[in-house]
C-alpha cells in the first residue's frame, strides 16, 4: 500500500483506491496535459517492477496486472481567497457518470482481470496516443459485464519502450509527419492548461 501511494506521489496520480484486493490511480487531475497517457504507461510499468523487486525477499510474491483506459471526471475547483490570482487552493473530482460504466473504471478493472501477473494491458484508445514511444501487442478481446449488457474491449499489452532509433525511423517512412512536432504541442498544451487551471487567458507567441 505504502508503495503504491510513494509512486503515485511522485508521477502526480490521484490515489482513488488501495488495498490489499488491488487499486485504482487516476492521473490528469485537476487538469489533463499532453502526455498523460505515456505517464500512466510509465507509472504501471515501474509499479510492475517494483512489485517485481519486493518479491525477491518474500516468502509468498505479489502478483499484479494493471489496465489503462482513457476516461472522464467532473473536477470542481475552490478557489483560494485571492481573487486577483485565482489559483486553484484544493479541488474535489468524481468519475463521470456517464462513462464509470461504458468507458472508464469497469473497463479498466476489466483489462487488469484479464491479463497475467506482471503485465500491463491498455485500450485501443491509449495505444493511439503512446504508438510512438511504447511497443504493443494486440490480444483477445476481454469481456465485462455492465448495465446495458456484456461489453467487450480491445486489449494490448505493452512490450516495451521503444528506441530514439526506432522512432526516427518511422518517422522516415511516414513523410506526412514532422519529427519533433510534438514538443511543440505539449509545450502548447501545458500552457493552455496552466491558464485553465488558474482561470486566466494567457497569450502564447509562435514565431518561425
Amino acid at each position: 500500500i505504502r508503495l503504491v501511494e510513494a509512486m503515485a506521489y511522485k508521477n502526480h496520480a490521484v490515489v482513488d483506491r488501495v488495498g490489499e484486493s488491488g487499486f485504482s490511480l487516476v492521473l490528469g487531475l485537476p487538469v489533463s496535459i499532453e502526455n498523460v497517457a505515456e505517464r500512466g504507461v510509465g507509472l504501471a510499468s515501474d509499479l510492475i517492477e517494483a512489485i517485481d523487486g519486493m518479491n525477491l525477499n518474500l516468502e509468498s510474491p505479489l502478483t499484479a496486472a494493471i489496465g489503462l483506459v482513457v476516461g472522464s471526471a467532473v473536477v470542481e475547483m475552490h478557489l483560494d481567497g485571492d481573487t486577483t490570482t485565482r489559483v486553484p487552493a484544493t479541488f474535489d473530482w468524481r468519475y463521470d457518470s456517464d462513462e464509470v460504466g461504458e468507458g472508464g473504471l469497469y473497463l479498466a478493472e476489466a483489462l487488469s482481470q484479464a491479463g497475467i501477473s506482471g503485465e500491463v494491458l491498455v485500450g485501443t484508445s491509449i495505444v493511439r496516443r503512446i504508438r510512438r514511444r511504447y511497443d504493443t501487442e494486440a490480444l483477445a478481446e476481454a469481456s465485462v459485464e455492465l448495465d446495458s449488457g456484456i461489453c467487450s474491449i480491445a486489449c494490448h499489452r505493452i512490450v516495451a519502450r521503444r528506441t530514439s532509433w526506432a522512432r526516427i525511423k518511422d518517422v522516415d517512412q511516414d513523410y506526412h509527419d514532422l519529427f519533433g512536432r510534438e514538443i511543440s504541442l505539449k509545450s502548447m498544451r501545458e500552457t493552455y492548461a496552466r491558464g485553465r487551471l488558474a482561470g486566466r487567458a494567457r497569450a502564447v507567441l509562435i514565431t518561425g
